[in-house]
């Protein structure tokens, strides 16, 4: 049981609120560190520049226009990235609640048919084959409602 506990567990971890906002958190430090990462080789091709600059090898016309455009392409690369980043965590958190959110619900619906609550019923939004099994899962529900009933010892005084 202690297992099965776990599972659930890891399954729920993609909906609950506190864990999106951790993987949101994780997707922006990673992001963040990628951008660290590139500022740092634009400083050390500078200082490469300078390098060059100081012994006579580039002319200062060339060193501004090629640093110019590096930071121009840094930046146009930086919101780009920075746009694709919101864009695929927003579509990844809709498809995660769109995919695992019914999976949970029928989940949930089938431990309380375990622990004999045949009242529950599930309705799910979505017309795909987790609706035909929510469907047979609530008939599956009443039948054994219907059954719970027939086999119940008459009461006392009838």
């Amino acid at each position: 049981m202690a297992g099965g506990k776990e599972n659930r567990k890891s399954r729920n971890l993609l909906v609950r609120p506190k864990a999106q906002l951790k993987l949101c958190l994780l997707l922006s430090a990673g992001f963040t560190i990628i951008l660290g990462l590139i500022v740092f080789v634009m400083q050390n091709f500078s200082q490469y520049l300078n390098t060059l600059l100081s012994t006579n090898q580039i002319d200062t016309q060339t060193v501004i226009l090629i640093t110019s455009h590096l930071y121009y392409y840094l930046k146009l690369t930086a919101g780009i990235a920075g746009v694709f980043a919101v864009l695929g965590l927003a579509i990844g958190l809709w498809l995660t609640h769109r995919i695992f959110g019914p999976v949970i619900q029928i989940s949930q619906h089938i431990s309380k048919l375990i622990a004999g609550d045949y009242t529950s019923r599930i309705h799910l939004r979505s017309g795909d084959e987790l609706k035909d099994l929510a469907a047979s899962l609530n008939v599956l529900a009443e039948k054994l409602s219907q059954e719970s009933k027939d086999s119940r010892p008459p009461a006392p005084g009838s």
